[in-house]
């Protein structure tokens, strides 16, 4: 039996030695305990247990002999009882789990994104829980990095879509770049002073505060990493400090 084939045996709840056993009443036919145990090589006392767990699962049946008990495998479309089984089992219990997942979370925690993918999926969490507002601290560009490739126009296309605004409070080494093609009505732009440039960045949205590692000349590395606080507290104290940089900080485009 091949290492396939005993992964979906196991999916369907079933043990090594199962898989083993009821193979062997498949290859095999009407077999007596001592011919199953040697075909699928496992002891006899195993394979007793064995065989009675599985006529207890309904998938195999006793022949009731005179010297001797026998055992056959019953046919292969149980298997899928047993997965159609399952999916009962589950969809009786789902709306039960769906209550428990959709409930208003009232614990605070943290956890953290590692990779370039870490990022990807901060963009994707900002679009699922559109905020009103998202505030990045930090940042060389409206998210533009090379390394999300196409992920980058589609985050602008569904945030702009969804009306969520992007608060930027660029680093200084970008301040001489041109600002027209970015700033729109829904994402303004300030300038750190030199003072404030470095290779962090916060982002903070909705209940989050995400504090980044690893942004260097306005590129992701591969070491970036994404620290992810999760508290109502905690994310309207930053934006409380946020509110207070974006007012000392300048415009590069002459507003407010």
């Amino acid at each position: 039996m091949t290492q396939k084939q005993l992964a979906l045996f196991s999916s369907l709840g079933l043990t090594r030695n199962e898989a083993l056993v009821y193979v062997a009443l498949l290859d095999k036919g009407t077999s007596s305990v001592s011919s199953v145990a040697k075909n699928a090589k496992i002891n006899r006392r195993n394979a007793h247990d064995v065989v009675h767990t599985l006529i207890n699962k309904g998938l195999v049946f006793q022949i009731v002999g005179e010297h001797e008990h026998t055992y056959s495998a019953v046919h292969p479309n149980k298997l899928v009882e047993l997965v159609e089984a399952k999916e009962v089992a589950l969809s009786s219990q789902l709306p039960d789990m769906l209550r428990h997942f959709n409930k208003p979370a009232s614990e605070e925690y943290a956890l953290i994104y590692a990779g370039i993918e870490g990022f990807r999926q901060l963009m994707r969490d900002i679009i699922v829980a559109s905020p009103k507002e998202v505030y990045s601290v930090g940042s060389y560009s409206d998210w533009e990095y090379p390394e999300l490739g196409s992920l980058c126009q589609w985050f602008k296309s569904e945030r702009i879509k969804k009306g969520i605004t992007m608060h930027h409070l660029f680093n200084a080494s970008i301040a001489t770049q041109g600002f027209d093609d970015v700033a729109d009505e829904c994402t303004k732009i300030k300038i750190l002073p030199p003072t404030g440039t470095n290779a962090g960045m916060v982002i903070i949205y909705g209940d989050k505060v995400i504090n980044i590692a690893g942004v260097y000349d306005g590129k992701l590395g591969d070491g970036v990493t994404l620290f992810i606080v999760v508290s109502e507290h905690v994310a309207d104290g930053w934006r409380a400090w946020f509110r207070f940089m974006w007012d000392e900080c300048a415009s590069p485009l002459g507003d407010t």
